[in-house]
């Protein structure tokens, strides 16, 4: 008998607890939607409600959590935060280039606080990472970083943002020298920007190196002994394929599947080298003086090939950045 009543109370119990949770359960949803509104006002209406009737529930911490944020960008009495909670749930996909100045225009007369700030920084992210517009990126992220109240975390987040839009304008050397005075050469942007100085430089220096090769190539060709032997060309044309295309993939796909798709341009440009420079060779039939000079030709090409490839695929950054990263 007495563990039936004990049972029956813990029930009771239970269903009490179910009930009383299912209301704060509905308010903090109806708050959730209130956000997704942009209605921050009325959000905040209802977690105070949700605070204050169950005070002491699991559930109310979130509650609170939303009230402080909400409650730290109240300028302007919500209006501002409306209006960036608006735009940022729609996000950068379907925002034109004309909205977006619509809105900096607007963010420019919000009152100073966190919704400009924040809002500012989408700004910055948007003109330089979607719509790829890096002069307009920089001058947010200035106007950001001259933000009064700003704190240490938000002027890193916006001088590495400052030097991604320079980099993009040509100017990787100001960006270095703007990320060195403020103490940030470790963070990625850094890395990145080093990379892509390194990628510039390298990719010239490859260029030249196939320009002298094709040179090369044609002061050969202008000395031709005899055509080409159609049979015979296709052969060495295949063996040297299989070679230098079809061996390295098919290693690289026994390590990790995945990495053929990246490694294969820098395969590919290796084997239209050494295939070229085979086709060359079988139609002119060189001197040893020639053939030699030939070779260390067509090696510098195979080598610049391969790191135009890599650089123009993006590897060599995500190589370079990898092996700078601090451990």
């Amino acid at each position: 008998m007495a563990s039936a009543v004990v049972c029956g109370s813990a029930l009771v119990l239970h269903a009490a607890t179910s009930f009383a949770s299912e209301p704060l359960d509905e308010t903090l949803a109806a708050a959730s939607r209130a956000e997704d509104r942009a209605e921050p006002k009325v959000a905040l209406e209802l977690y105070h409600r949700a605070a204050a009737e169950h005070e002491g529930e699991r559930l109310v911490r979130r509650a609170k959590a939303r009230i402080d944020w909400l409650e730290a960008r109240a300028e302007g009495d919500h209006g501002p935060l409306a209006e960036w909670l608006r735009v940022r749930s729609q996000g950068t996909a379907t925002l034109s280039e004309e909205d977006l100045s619509v809105f900096a225009a607007r963010v420019r007369a919000f009152p100073s606080g966190l919704v400009r700030r924040e809002a500012t920084q989408f700004i910055a992210d948007a003109w330089l990472t979607h719509f790829e517009r890096p002069s307009e990126a920089l001058d947010a992220y200035e106007r950001w970083s001259r933000e009064p109240g700003i704190d240490d975390a938000e002027r890193q987040l916006s001088a590495a943002g400052a030097a991604l839009a320079r980099g993009r304008l040509g100017n990787g050397e100001e960006a270095l020298r703007e990320l060195h005075r403020s103490g940030l050469d470790g963070r990625a942007e850094a890395r990145f920007l080093r990379a892509e100085r390194i990628g510039t430089i390298g990719s010239a220096v490859s260029l030249a190196c196939l320009a002298a090769y094709a040179v090369a190539l044609a002061s050969l060709l202008v000395r031709v002994r005899r055509p080409f032997r159609r049979r015979d060309d296709l052969l060495a044309y295949g063996l040297v394929g299989i070679f230098t295309l079809g061996l390295p993939i098919v290693f690289v796909h026994g390590y990790d599947p995945q990495l053929v798709h990246a490694f294969a341009p820098t395969m590919g440009a290796a084997a239209l080298v050494v295939t070229v420079t085979w086709l060359v060779a079988q139609a002119t039939e060189p001197s040893r003086l020639l053939a030699r000079r030939l070779k260390w030709a067509s090696a510098a090409a195979v080598v610049a090939a391969v790191f135009l490839a890599t650089t123009r695929s993006g590897m060599l950054t995500e190589l370079l950045m990898a092996a700078w990263e601090p451990r």
